[in-house]
């Protein structure tokens, strides 16, 4: 009778610790998740540097904080090194309050669930993708983050279904955009939509930095001049023969369209005095020597309504769920605080993180 008695007591603390286990692995990816999961260094911690904030039991190491202000400084295009102890502060808030948010939402879709999770096919192509941007450097960089093929392909589809999870929690909260709410915008900001003039027009161009030629260039420049000047016909050839630019060489000195900022100053200010069909005399900018043909000008405008409503809804569409987004975020992390605190941070260990090194590169990449 005795024994019987005992039995649903053990029953329910087997139950209790059954529960955690299934916590710990399935939906908090807590301590035990994170031993088995992560790489051991064979001396009784994981790799990965020191533990920076804990959110929902899962933890945001030193590594990961100094690879995500490394990515925020060259997206920024700032310079560690020039900012103020205060402006570094500032940096690394920002840069991890983004750790914190993703895995933050990570954690309330693996509570919550999610209606129509990701598929293999999507997962398959953006794996693909990523593994395009940089195929000579794949199993290295895999391999710093100690991931194998299955194991990336686990991140990435955790990162598709957190944003998913977001779109869904979104659908509600986004009111479509229409027509008036477009025209209203228009009215408001016609002057910031000013197309400015544009230019299209042809050069022929000899530098001043051929070592091999001499240092003023400028009669050579106006004896090509004046052969075009009396015969217009051999303008393609001459460019041809002569010209140092040669992206627009073979296309008989064609410049495309162009607006003001994007030409040097001292060539714009011969451009902007030339009348379409008209030659230039000889111009001599910081780069060389140039003659000009003028072939199209279309003066300043303000665009009409329809040509620009498309974008207009677009960009108010962006603006609007990002401002939904936010309000989402605020909400989770209320949640996440009150009443029961699931987000911690440890100061000391934040402060001494410095942006993690290019690896393989001296320099940041280029887009």
């Amino acid at each position: 009778m005795a024994g019987l008695q005992r039995f649903p007591w053990r029953f329910g603390l087997y139950f209790v610790a059954a529960l955690y286990l299934f916590a710990d692995l399935v939906v908090w990816e807590g301590p035990l998740y994170r031993r088995l999961k992560q790489p051991w260094d064979g001396e009784g911690g994981n790799l990965g540097g020191g533990v920076v904030a804990e959110v929902y039991g899962r933890p945001i190491t030193a590594l990961e904080l100094a690879e995500a202000l490394r990515e925020r400084l060259w997206r920024t295009d700032e310079d560690w090194n020039a900012l103020s102890e205060r402006s570094r502060q500032e940096v690394r808030r920002l840069a991890l309050e983004q750790l914190v948010n993703q895995r933050m939402v990570h954690a309330f879709r693996k509570m919550n669930g999610l209606d129509g999770p990701v598929g293999d096919a999507a997962v398959e192509r953006e794996v693909e993708m990523l593994r395009r941007q940089v195929p000579d450097q794949w199993p290295e960089r895999l391999a710093v983050q100690y991931w194998d093929e299955k194991t990336f392909a686990t991140v990435v589809r955790d990162e598709l279904d957190d944003e998913a999870w977001i779109e869904e929690k979104m659908a509600h909260r986004i009111r479509e955009i229409d027509e008036a709410q477009t025209r209203e915008w228009y009215d408001e900001n016609r002057a910031s939509l000013t197309v400015p003039t544009a230019y299209r027009a042809r050069h022929l161009f000899v530098t001043r930095h051929d070592e091999e030629k001499p240092a003023d260039r400028s009669l050579e420049v106006e004896a090509l001049r004046q052969r075009v000047e009396q015969k217009p016909e051999d303008w393609d050839e001459v460019v041809r023969t002569f010209s140092d630019d040669g992206r627009s060489r073979e296309r008989g000195g064609d410049l495309g369209w162009f607006t003001a900022d994007r030409m040097p100053k001292d060539f714009m200010a011969a451009v902007e005095k030339m009348q379409p069909g008209e030659m230039s005399g000889v111009v001599e900018t910081a780069l060389g020597w140039h003659v000009i043909r003028l072939d199209e000008r279309h003066e300043a405008r303000v665009p009409e309504f329809e040509e620009v409503k498309a974008e207009i809804r677009a960009l108010l569409e962006v603006r609007r769920r990002e401002e939904a987004v936010a309000v989402l975020v605020k909400e989770l992390r209320q949640r996440s605080v009150l009443p029961t605190r699931f987000i911690f941070y440890r100061e000391a260990e934040i402060a001494e993180v410095e942006p993690a090194p290019w690896r393989n590169e001296e320099e940041p990449p280029t887009e």
